[in-house]
C-alpha cells in the first residue's frame, strides 16, 4: 500500500496539471458551442468503427510486444501486457514526448512484475520500435511512389510535411540501428542520461 500511495502521490499532481492545462486550451482557444454542435451532427457509426478500430489496434500492439516478451523468457500474461500499452498511451497523452514517456512508462511497469529483467524489458521495447519505424518509413515511401506513378498533384506544403516525416522517421530508425549496433555509443549515451537524472533528481534517482 505504501508503493501504491507514493506512485499515487508522483503521478496525480501531474494529471492534475494536465487536465488543467487541456480544460485552459478548451476555455480560451476552442469554441465550445460550435464544438458540441459538431459533435450533436456527427455519425456516430463512423466515430464506433473508429473505437473498435482503436481497441484492435491496441490489442495487435500489445499482442506483438508479448511475441517479442516470449523469446527473452519474460512471461507475463497477456491482459497486463494489454493494460501496459494502455498505460503508456495514457503517459504519451499526459506527457507529449514523441512516445518515449508512454515507453518509458511501459518499462517501468513491466520491470516491476515478479522475476522480470528491466534490460529484456527494454530491448523488446526497442525492437518494437525498431519495427515499427520500418514499417512507417517502408508505407511512407511506397506512399511517395504511389503518388508519382498515379501523377496525382498535391500541395507543396502537404508533400514538404510528408517528405520531413519521412526522413525524420529514416533518420529515426537509423540512430537506434546505431545504438544498437555500438554498444560503446550506447554506454556512453546511457551515462550522459543518468547523470542528467542524478543531477535533475539532486542525487534521489
Amino acid at each position: 500500500m505504501s508503493e501504491r500511495r507514493k506512485v499515487l502521490l508522483r503521478t496525480v499532481p501531474f494529471l492534475v496539471i494536465g487536465i488543467s492545462f487541456f480544460v485552459l486550451y478548451l476555455v480560451f482557444f476552442v469554441d465550445i458551442p460550435k464544438m458540441i454542435e459538431i459533435i450533436q451532427h456527427a455519425n456516430m457509426i463512423f466515430y464506433s468503427l473508429a473505437a473498435v478500430a482503436l481497441l484492435l489496434e491496441t490489442f495487435l500492439f500489445s499482442l506483438t510486444w508479448q511475441y517479442l516478451l516470449l523469446p527473452l523468457s519474460v512471461k507475463v500474461p497477456l491482459k497486463k501486457t494489454f493494460a501496459y500499452v494502455w498505460i503508456g498511451a495514457f503517459a504519451d497523452l499526459l506527457v507529449p514526448a514523441e512516445s518515449v514517456s508512454g515507453e518509458v512508462a511501459k518499462a517501468y511497469l513491466m520491470s516491476k512484475e515478479p522475476n522480470v529483467n528491466p534490460g529484456k524489458v527494454v530491448a523488446s521495447l526497442v525492437s518494437q520500435r525498431m519495427l515499427g519505424t520500418i514499417t512507417t518509413t517502408a508505407t511512407l515511401f511506397i506512399g511517395f511512389f504511389a503518388l508519382a506513378t498515379l501523377n496525382y498533384s498535391i500541395p507543396n506544403l502537404m508533400l514538404q510535411i510528408l517528405l520531413s516525416v519521412t526522413i525524420v522517421s529514416a533518420l529515426a530508425f537509423l540512430f537506434i540501428l546505431v545504438l544498437c549496433v555500438k554498444e560503446k555509443w550506447t554506454e556512453r549515451l546511457i551515462s550522459a542520461v543518468m547523470r542528467f537524472v542524478e543531477r535533475l533528481s539532486r542525487g534521489r534517482i
